[in-house]
């Protein structure tokens, strides 16, 4: 009997204050789209700053006389810098079948002689590729006897560091902002809400009945605003994914990858936003409603 009050008192105050209601899923949807959306770039951008630190390499080239002494102790200090994961020799023949495999020629077809030099390719741990730690491990190998010279994209590090905490920045301050607005969204129709019921709270509060029991319908209420908006943006993000695809296709010939969980995470972030919003602004609201001027 209690639920079906509940049930029916929440549906009572969406369909009196439909308007505002209808407003606050609105505003919900397109906020929770951008969101979800910014929050899906955000995700795809650090992935690939991950892949690009684990896929980054220091290339060592050693000097035409190095002897395979010389290579030992090399790989022996190598092995005592703490930020590298990995390294492999590449020799003049390696070098020559690799040149043959990128360009498509014979170096012997150009050139009577291999000039390429010998060479390591070095990782580092995933942690470690920050332009400090690379130029700090980049000076100690340069000291090291038998090394001629270091490559590595010292600027790619710069530009992805900057650029990457730039729009970690952006990105969060734009979803605090929608968090804060869905939240006054939902906060300022609950309250509507209450105020609608104020005196019919105050008599029931006299019956002595519990915060749960009031507070349940407005929890419900602001639910359903969530969940609907969430539903909304969900779809807005299925069409615009669909757009993005289908240019993407055009302009790149490249297929972006579907969005399994679009509908889940919308919808319960919208949830969890909506119940959130409604169950600590609906406490501040009966107390000041319930007893006003009676």
């Amino acid at each position: 009997m209690r639920s079906f009050y509940i049930l029916k008192q929440a549906i009572y105050n969406i369909w009196s204050a439909r308007i505002p209601v209808i407003i606050a899923i609105i505003t919900i949807g397109i906020s929770l789209s951008v969101l979800v959306g910014i929050s899906e770039i955000a995700y795809k951008v650090y992935s690939t700053v991950e892949d690009i630190r684990k896929e980054f390499e220091i290339d060592i080239f050693l000097k035409p006389e190095t002897s395979s002494f010389q290579r030992e102790i090399i790989e022996r200090k190598l092995n005592n810098i703490h930020q590298i994961k990995s390294y492999k020799f590449i020799s003049k023949e390696d070098a020559a079948q690799i040149f043959f495999e990128e360009f498509g020629e014979n170096i012997f077809d150009i050139l009577t002689d291999n000039p390429l030099p010998s060479s390591y390719k070095i990782k580092l741990y995933g942690e470690m590729t920050h332009v400090e730690i690379v130029d700090n491990v980049a000076n100690r190998i340069n000291k090291i006897n038998g090394i001629d010279e270091i490559k590595y994209h010292n600027d790619l590090l710069t530009l992805m560091e900057k650029y990457f905490l730039i729009i970690m920045i952006i990105g969060g301050s734009i979803i605090f902002v929608l968090l804060l607005a869905m939240n006054i969204f939902i906060r300022n129709t609950i309250k509507l809400s209450v105020y609608s019921r104020r005196r019919q709270i105050f008599i029931l509060q006299l019956l002595g009945s519990g915060k749960i029991f009031l507070k349940s319908p407005f929890i419900i209420e602001g639910l359903f605003e969530g969940l609907i908006g969430g539903l909304f943006a969900a779809t807005i993000l299925y069409f615009l994914h669909n757009i993005a695809n289908e240019t993407a296709i055009y302009l790149f010939n490249y297929n972006l990858k579907n969005v399994d969980y679009l509908w889940s995470i919308s919808i319960a972030v919208g949830g969890i936003i909506g119940v959130f919003a409604s169950s600590t602004s609906v406490n501040k609201f009966i107390r000041i409603f319930a007893k006003n001027d009676y």
